[in-house]
């Protein structure tokens, strides 16, 4: 295991997850997550919340200081410029969470399934588009 992939797995354990995730993991899952999001998210808002930790996950990776100026990092941070651009545009702000939540959490979907969008009105009192 090179010194990279121990110092992912010992700040993942650190964090609590009990599976390891490597660099491609994590950008494939948050790709994948945006994907489907983008398709129109058939599921709970519950279980949304906690398919964002994903990005939970890699915000850990990318602030984790001596991690920063590795090369693979670098390109991380690049890639996930990139995809969270693309989440970006697809959420409505609302007060979801506690102050100094992470950008990723202060918002729901503007589209989405009958079973989220139902989810998303009772809690934050906002209608989103059923698709």
């Amino acid at each position: 295991m090179s010194s990279l992939e121990e110092r992912l797995h010992t700040i993942q354990a650190a964090a609590g997850w009990s599976r390891n995730f490597t660099i491609s993991e994590m950008l494939d899952s948050w790709r994948a997550f945006i994907d489907q999001c983008e398709d129109s998210y058939d599921w709970s808002i519950y279980e949304y919340e906690d398919d964002l930790s994903i990005r939970d996950r890699i915000e850990l990776v990318l602030g984790t200081t001596d991690l920063r100026t590795h090369p693979a990092v670098r390109r991380m941070a690049k890639k996930v410029e990139q995809l969270d651009q693309r989440f970006r545009q697809l959420l409505l702000k609302v007060s979801a969470g506690p102050k100094g939540e992470a950008w990723w959490r202060q918002g729901v979907l503007k589209y989405a399934g009958e079973e989220y969008a139902k989810d998303a009105g009772s809690l934050y009192g906002v209608k989103i588009e059923v698709r």
